[in-house]
């Protein structure tokens, strides 16, 4: 019989192997297929409407930065507060920034 520490050892293993499985397929699906569809000859195709939305707050935040866009007045005719929370959005800037 096997001691209960290797047997946990083998399991968790297991399930970062199969950790390692899902993620790989998720980028395939996400990144690797897409890719051509949307980097075209010289111009950049977003596929769907968060992408549009991410790339107008980043845009906002590289012009504004660090204050980012607390009301949008493109999502109703007086403005929408946004929830939306800003990772994404101040990881790209700050590279854009930096990248100058």
């Amino acid at each position: 019989m096997m001691p209960a520490v290797n047997r946990v050892a083998r399991a968790v293993r297991g399930d970062i192997g199969w950790l390692l499985v899902i993620v790989g397929v998720a980028l395939a699906i996400r990144i690797y297929f897409p890719w051509p569809i949307v980097f075209a000859a010289g111009h950049v195709n977003l596929l769907e409407t968060d992408a549009w939305y991410h790339l107008r707050v980043i845009e906002n935040l590289v012009h504004q930065f660090p204050h980012r866009l607390g009301v949008d007045p493109y999502a109703s005719p007086g403005g929408q507060f946004v929830a939306v929370p800003p990772l994404l959005d101040f990881l790209v800037a700050g590279v854009a920034l930096i990248a100058g």
